[in-house]
């Protein structure tokens, strides 16, 4: 995701720039599929004689191959250059409020080994769940080797905000964790290039690459859970704002009484539609079972969905987490909510993907994979 903490403008150097290249040749490779050097020249827009050069930089390290000939047109058949899934993995994790789920992932998305665990949290919580953390990490890393495909680099998604690229987790109440680099810690200890990130800004990624959100340029991610989160892909590309506080509207004053006291852990918005404090009853299956219009769910929801939409204006809001046994019900209502009440009401569906912070979290993790051998 975003790699400046302080929105300095930095120098780019010859071996950033050449960097960037070859992690453009490895996304066009995999949106689009095999293709031959000149086809790559075009769709890239990189001069020949950078292609030719980077390919064999890419060749070196395992994650292109040119195994293929394509036909001819007179001459020597072109070779064709494919992207190689099987080259590396990413571990991917996303830590939940009261579980860890953790996978080893290709560079297709498949998940070759995964694993959950409690969080378990103890005194003060934080240091408990990252030594566990640690130790799967270490786990998954050895065996992701012993597969044939290691790890090059890791995702990790946290239910708190995470500020910049040494993965300084500011805070995360479900964890009780406060300035907690786990970015920073984790590298340190596994080697491994760490790229850590808001959940619901994760489940935006996920949604937008490969769920609700593919082809939309502008959408928000909102998120019941133990609070209310979104995450934010405007003009194609997440969007985290200054030191990574864009959308965290479970801090969004409702009221003008929201002012009169301080929101040092969850926020006003939290309080209102957070699990946390509202203690929703269970079914016989012991699986949550909120009801759409259980405490003002439906008008809190969409006066969070009116608030962001007059500001950000997205295509296409996409909810998850916890919205009861019946969520497009909840979906339409909202929907039926705001009409007249914007200008420009989005269209809203309820999430459907599986494993979607797994996935967010691999499709972060790959964009650190070091393209270099």
């Amino acid at each position: 995701m975003t790699k400046s903490g302080g929105g300095e403008l930095k120098t780019a150097t010859l071996s950033s720039v050449a960097e960037a290249n070859r992690a453009v040749i490895v996304a066009t490779l995999r949106e689009h599929g095999p293709m031959s050097r000149k086809e790559l020249t075009e769709r890239t827009g990189l001069s020949t004689a950078t292609v030719n050069r980077l390919v064999g930089a890419l060749r070196a390290s395992r994650l292109v191959t040119e195994t293929e000939l394509g036909a001819s047109t007179g001459g020597r058949p072109p070779q064709i250059i494919q992207f190689n899934a099987a080259a590396q993995s990413v571990l991917a994790f996303d830590i939940g409020a009261k579980r860890t789920t953790g996978a080893i992932v290709d560079l297709e998305n498949r998940v070759l080994h995964r694993e959950e665990w409690d969080n378990e949290p103890g005194g003060d919580g934080s240091m408990h769940v990252y030594e566990r953390l640690l130790r799967f990490c270490g786990e998954l890393s050895d065996r992701a080797t012993a597969v044939g495909s290691p790890a090059g680099a890791i995702g990790v998604s946290v239910p708190g905000v995470v500020r910049d690229d040494t993965g300084m987790v500011e805070f995360a109440p479900a964890l009780r964790w406060w300035s907690m680099p786990i970015g920073r810690l984790l590298a340190e200890r596994i080697g491994l290039p760490v790229l850590a990130e808001n959940n619901v800004n994760v489940l935006a990624l996920a949604e937008h690459r490969h769920g609700a959100g593919r082809g939309v340029d502008d959408l928000a991610m909102i998120v019941r859970g133990a609070g209310v989160g979104a995450g934010l892909i405007l003009g194609g590309r997440p969007h985290r704002g200054f030191r990574g506080g864009a959308g965290e509207i479970g801090y969004m004053l409702m009221e003008p009484s929201s002012l009169d006291r301080p929101w040092p852990g969850y926020g006003d918005l939290d309080l209102r539609l957070g699990l946390e404090t509202t203690a929703p009853a269970h079914d016989d299956g012991g699986r949550e079972a909120v009801t759409p219009a259980r405490d003002g769910l439906v008008d809190q929801l969409a006066l969070a969905v009116a608030n962001l939409s007059v500001v950000v204006s997205p295509e296409l809001v996409v909810l998850g987490g916890a919205l009861g046994d019946r969520p497009e019900a909840l979906a339409t209502r909202v929907s039926e909510r705001l009409v007249g009440r914007i200008p420009t009401p989005p269209r809203i569906v309820v999430s459907r993907m599986v494993d979607a912070g797994l996935i967010g979290a691999a499709e972060m993790a790959m964009e650190g994979i070091p393209t270099q051998a």
